[in-house]
């Protein structure tokens, strides 16, 4: 899935190579007889100005496509579990916000959810995990869980896979680059008793297909 951080990055940095093609072509334009090298660059400057058009357009699609349902409420990502047998990942899908005024405890509480009964994904946490607080300051998600999500993980598999689903939802936000999980307040605490949360995690980009 393409994610629409990477678009925004994408953009920028093709922006910023136009702006400096373009005044390498002025400067070859002065002298005379450079016209085969004039039409390259001119080639160049004109390749990039479409490709930016086109991921403008497509940032613009995934935006207003990921944000608002046909119904008019907010949509969020949240990343749910999935095995195909030999590896086990985070899968990202778009739900509805039944909060709409926080819209990061809605993607964690749709997380927590799960997905629809015939779905080949399954849910990393308990039905009963509360989220008891959500703060974020300077790039960095704090999120307080109920003890419930301690309770759920099976294995260091499982235990990643609810680590993981966790910080890809909260990363989701591009306010957010790493996340500090609590339980009941507490830090240095473990889901499974393989991995203990004494530091704050950046994104799970290789669990996700």
């Amino acid at each position: 899935m393409t994610r629409i951080r990477d678009i925004r990055l994408a953009l920028v940095l093709l922006i910023i190579l136009a702006a400096a093609v373009w005044p390498a072509a002025c400067r070859v334009a002065e002298p005379e007889g450079n016209d085969e090298e004039i039409e390259h660059l001119q080639q160049q400057v004109d390749s990039l100005q479409q490709e930016v058009q086109m991921l403008g357009d497509r940032l613009t699609e995934l935006e207003s496509s990921q944000m608002i349902m046909a119904d008019g409420r907010a949509k969020v990502v949240a990343y749910l579990g999935y095995d195909d047998g030999t590896n086990a990942y985070t899968i990202p899908v778009l739900r509805p916000a039944n909060d709409t005024d926080n819209l990061k405890e809605a993607a964690l509480q749709q997380m927590i959810e799960g997905p629809a009964e015939d779905s080949p994904l399954f849910t990393v946490a308990p039905p009963e995990t509360q989220i008891l607080g959500l703060e974020v300051e300077q790039g960095t998600a704090t999120v307080d869980f109920s003890s419930e999500i301690a309770t759920y993980a099976e294995g260091s598999t499982g235990e990643t896979l609810v680590i993981a689903a966790i910080v890809n939802t909260l990363s989701e936000f591009p306010d957010i680059d790493q996340v500090v999980i609590l339980v009941e307040g507490e830090e240095g605490v473990s889901l499974g008793g393989h991995y203990v949360l004494s530091e704050p995690l950046e994104r799970f980009e290789d669990m996700i297909p």
